[in-house]
């Protein structure tokens, strides 16, 4: 499609620029499917992970914190945003836990579904 629509008025040609904004990907979806875009088995382990042990060491009930807190975020949000950095960072960083190598890039980049969109 070209940047300029050239237009016949009255006998005068007139060549105007396209005021179309430009098509932008969506990126939010809903929590609901968010969520949905992990295994049930990674689920699981996402569960296991983010219980509170008090045994574990400081480091590990950090993590576990980081996870509930991101799911309580995600879950008043009503909405995650697949692009914002902090939600890519926190899904790439549960690759060799929660997650498969690979996983990551499948749930973040796959398309947007018009009952996924927020």
């Amino acid at each position: 499609m070209s940047d300029y629509s050239t237009t016949e008025i009255g006998g005068a040609t007139v060549t105007a620029l396209n005021n179309r904004p430009p098509l932008v990907a969506p990126s939010r979806i809903t929590t609901d499917a968010f969520w949905g875009r992990f295994t049930n088995a990674e689920l699981v382990d996402y569960d296991v992970a983010m219980q509170h042990d008090p045994a574990a060491t400081n480091a590990q009930q950090k993590a576990a914190a980081r996870l509930r807190i991101f799911r309580r975020e995600a879950s008043d949000a009503g909405a995650v945003n697949l692009s914002k950095q902090r939600v890519v960072n926190f899904v790439q960083g549960l690759e060799g836990g929660v997650l498969q190598a690979g996983r990551a890039a499948t749930i973040l980049g796959a398309p947007i579904t018009d009952d996924e969109a927020a």
